[in-house]
């Protein structure tokens, strides 16, 4: 595991409940610019893995 990933999850075993929310909606969001900006390249398959990643976080 990296310093990046230690760091993520102790920030996830330490965080209240209302500052994971925050995480996952954060995340889906980003995941959701992500698949637009695919679909503004006409990217359809990262633009597809965006929004099935997106979903996932609210699902």
């Amino acid at each position: 595991m990296n310093g990046t990933d230690e760091y993520l999850e102790s920030q996830v075993l330490t965080a209240p409940p209302y500052e994971l929310h925050r995480m996952v909606v954060d995340a889906a969001i980003r995941q959701a610019r992500r698949a637009e900006e695919a679909l503004e390249r006409r990217d359809y398959e990262t633009a597809y893995f965006a929004l099935c990643s997106a979903r996932d976080c609210v699902d």
